[in-house]
């Protein structure tokens, strides 16, 4: 059963600002969650996006100054709820022969699942996918490697979202922690594996 603060696989014009394609071919929209579960005063909703970092010298030049994107994490200007990645999507998405194959692979388990769902209201009952939808919605995150501490580029602590395993979307192994800067209109993912 979905929680009725959840958007379970929202279309990606709900989800990107501008460059939906070009956003649509790198993350893949999980769902949304609507931000006042979590806080009265917040409106609007955020978006848990799973994702492939790129792995080529190229795409290390995409990471930020001020640490929001690197290996293991993106950032969103937030644009009217919806988002825009902080870097160019290019350079940052580039990946080896070997890793596009791997990320094909992945791309179509995600598809998959989300038509399965999308046509039938409830996750395919013969994959363990969607099992759960999420791992925890606020609180203090369950980190699975070292405990983090995200800041926006102003070094205020963000609020931690939500936190999901990419298992369940067919998007590799791993956990991805949503975090918030309101004061900022950014939103953070950043991926933790065992």
């Amino acid at each position: 059963m979905v929680p009725s603060f959840i958007t379970l696989f929202p279309a990606p014009e709900e989800v990107f600002a501008n460059r939906v394609d070009q956003h649509a071919e790198h993350f893949d929209p999980l769902f949304s969650i609507d931000l006042q579960v979590l806080n009265a005063r917040w409106t609007g909703k955020l978006h848990m996006l799973g994702w492939f970092p790129g792995n080529t010298k190229e795409a290390m030049n995409a990471y930020t100054d001020d640490g929001l994107i690197n290996d293991h994490t993106v950032a969103f200007d937030i644009i009217d709820g919806k988002y825009s990645f902080r870097s160019d999507l290019g350079t940052y998405f580039r990946i080896t022969e070997d890793h596009q194959q791997f990320r094909q692979k992945e791309k179509e388990a995600f598809r998959n699942l989300r038509t399965y769902f999308r046509k039938n209201g409830h996750p395919d009952p013969n994959t363990n996918m969607l099992s759960r939808i999420f791992e925890q919605v606020g609180g203090k995150p369950g980190w699975i490697q070292m405990q983090e501490v995200v800041h926006d580029s102003k070094g205020r602590k963000m609020k931690f979202i939500s936190r999901a395993y990419s298992g369940y979307y067919g998007l590799g192994i791993g956990d991805m922690y949503l975090f918030y800067g309101n004061a900022e209109q950014v939103a953070v993912i950043l991926f933790q594996t065992t």
